[in-house]
């Protein structure tokens, strides 16, 4: 087993980067809300960190990448916008809204495969 040099960089952990681009930082996922009728509703959540405020949401039946897109487009008007977006492995999300995400100027974040711990420190770091 090798073992690292004295000299090698160090990269900062997860908690410290959330602490350091707060400001920066927003994030977007879908949550599933079961309906009197037994019905499935998504709801898709783009939440600024550094206010822990709701920028948008939007209610549906039928998720699509498309209309993620929309939503993406509705919540980052005459360039107002995050520096970095965090977001989970989703399959809904596809290649579109990840070249969406480039040509506004939005650096994707993407957590960790099968790491819900994550999300648990993004909440951490915002309170």
């Amino acid at each position: 087993m090798v073992q690292p040099t004295e000299g090698a960089d160090k990269s900062q952990t997860w908690l410290t980067f959330l602490r350091n681009h707060m400001p920066v930082s927003w994030g977007m996922d879908f949550f599933t809300v079961p309906t009197l009728r037994f019905h499935i509703l998504y709801l898709f959540v783009i939440l600024s960190h550094s206010r822990r405020r709701v920028v948008r949401f939007g209610v549906t039946a039928h998720p699509t990448m498309t209309r993620v897109i929309q939503q993406l487009r509705k919540a980052t008007p005459f360039d107002l916008q995050p520096r970095y977006m965090f977001r989970d492995n989703d399959g809904i999300y596809g290649d579109e809204v990840s070249r969406f995400l480039v040509g506004t100027g939005i650096e994707k974040v993407k957590t960790a495969y099968r790491s819900p711990w994550q999300i648990t420190s993004i909440t951490i770091a915002c309170g």
